[in-house]
């Protein structure tokens, strides 16, 4: 069984997921990763709670989050076959984060292709040789 590289930066990747604009991701693979990267925001707070970096370390370390955060729900905005900008609508307090959480957290993608590519049924999480 060939088993892919952690590093790997072709669709599918873990490196593709948080750092990549293209393509699109199932709802599975945005739970898995925001979950992620809840866990990093948090284990950033507790760093900063100890007085170790300070509160403009913690912003650093917090804006450092933001890029790989828009890659993430960018795909799942492309999985329900809308644009990437989408993205700017959770700008909008409240009112856009309900918005998004529905339509990127809890609303099926599109069936079969869109224009952002094939459907996404795979997760990066699943390390299997058939996985995408």
């Amino acid at each position: 069984m060939r088993k892919r590289p952690l590093v790997d930066r072709s669709k599918g990747s873990l490196v593709w997921v948080f750092l990549s604009l293209d393509g699109r991701i199932a709802r599975q693979t945005y739970w898995l990763a925001s979950l992620i990267l809840v866990v990093l925001e948090l284990l950033f707070r507790v760093v900063a709670a100890n007085n170790t970096v300070g509160s403009y370390g913690l912003l650093l370390l917090l804006a450092i989050l933001v890029y790989p955060g828009v890659c993430l729900v960018g795909k799942r905005w492309h999985d329900r076959g809308k644009s990437a900008w989408w993205v700017l609508v959770s700008a909008i307090p409240i009112v856009g984060w309900i918005w998004t959480l529905v339509e990127c957290g809890l609303l099926a993608g599109d069936d079969g292709p869109n224009r952002y590519g094939s459907e996404a049924t795979r997760t990066p999480f699943d390390r299997s040789e058939d996985a995408v």
